[in-house]
C-alpha cells in the first residue's frame, strides 16, 4: 500500500504540492501517512482516483500501469489504455456475484466528442 500511495504523492501533478513527509507500514491492514505540517484536507485528497491502491505487478519500471489487477466482483478481460476496459463476472469473488455479462468502459479523449 505504500508503495502505492509514494508513486501517487510522487507522481501526480496536484499531490506531489502536498506536504506529506513520509508514508509507512503499521501493520497488515495500516498505513501512516506522517505530514509537515496539520494538513485537514488530506481525507479528501485520498479518495483520488489517482491514490488508488495499486499492486507492484500491475507496474511497469517507469511506474506505468500494464497490466491491471484488482479485486472486486469483475476481472479484467481486456484493456488499451486511454481506450478500452473490458471487464467480465469474477466467479470466485467473496461476496454477491455480478448480475452483468460483460461491463465496456469506453475511454473518449475528446472533450467537445465527451460533451455531445
Amino acid at each position: 500500500m505504500s508503495l502505492s500511495l509514494n508513486r501517487a504523492f510522487r507522481a501526480d501533478p496536484l499531490l506531489s504540492t502536498l506536504p506529506i513527509a513520509a508514508i509507512g507500514v503499521a501493520g497488515e491492514h495500516t498505513i501512516i501517512i506522517e505530514t509537515e505540517t496539520p494538513f485537514s484536507p488530506l481525507p479528501g485528497y485520498l479518495t483520488s482516483p489517482a491514490t488508488a491502491i495499486l499492486s507492484p505487478n500491475s507496474l511497469n519500471d517507469e511506474d506505468e500501469v500494464q497490466r491491471p489487477i484488482a479485486t472486486g466482483p469483475f476481472k479484467f478481460e481486456s484493456w488499451k489504455a486511454r481506450e478500452q476496459i473490458t471487464a467480465r463476472p469474477f466467479d470466485d469473488y467473496w461476496g454477491e456475484t455480478a448480475h452483468l455479462e460483460k461491463v465496456v468502459h469506453m475511454g473518449i479523449p475528446d472533450d467537445r466528442t465527451r460533451l455531445s
